[in-house]
């Protein structure tokens, strides 16, 4: 709640200091992102990107620039939290699997081989030395990496309501009142949980 509540105070400041992606910009239309345009165009300090901006749309950007995990909240956190996509996160076993423990055993290796052979040429290669600029970003970069986590309440879509509330509210700068919606949409979000659980028990 300390959390939504610094976003909201950061947020719902003055006009002019956060730009949504959402909002109509009609200096670039026809745009890509329109937060993305306002970033490369040298009019913006900050932007929030998954980082395939570095590789893509920002590799042309004359301006120079560098990337830094989400802050910390405070100087008692004492880790940072980088948020993977909840879009591709999870590899599932079809419940009509024939040999549900080979199929697992297939994944555990891949998911082994991926990490020690794909993982460090991304991050090495294609990321640090093809995308970022100066040795404090790729510095920076395994910061990112290895905070990585993901939404598990979006994933199985126990909180996808909220999420989507958060995201269309708050995520563009206007007011939102995380107390209320949670207050509203906790019994919903209880039964998405229970029904997982039983499906699993099942």
């Amino acid at each position: 709640m300390s959390v939504i509540d610094k976003i909201h105070e950061l947020l719902n400041g003055p006009i002019g200091r956060y730009y949504s992606g959402n909002i109509p910009e009609t200096e670039f239309p026809g745009r890509e992102d329109g937060h993305t345009m306002v970033f490369k165009n040298g009019k913006a300090l900050m932007m929030m990107a998954d980082l395939s901006a570095g590789t893509g749309s920002l590799r042309a950007m004359e301006s120079d620039f560098g990337i830094v995990p989400v802050p910390k909240f405070d100087e008692n956190q004492k880790d940072y939290y980088s948020q993977r996509s909840y879009l591709v996160p999870l590899a599932v076993i079809p419940f009509n699997s024939g040999d549900p423990e080979f199929a697992g055993a297939v994944l555990d290796a891949w998911a082994y081989k991926s990490y020690k052979d794909v993982t460090p040429v991304l991050f090495d290669m294609s990321v640090s030395h093809k995308g970022l600029r100066d040795d404090d970003s790729i510095e920076m970069l395994q910061i990112i990496r290895n905070s990585g986590s993901f939404c598990v309440g979006v994933v199985y879509g126990w909180t996808t309501a909220l999420y989507m509330d958060i995201m269309g509210t708050l995520g563009e700068g206007r007011k939102f009142n995380a107390a209320s919606r949670i207050e509203k949409l906790k019994d919903a979000m209880q039964a998405n949980i229970d029904r997982s659980m039983q499906f699993f028990i099942d």
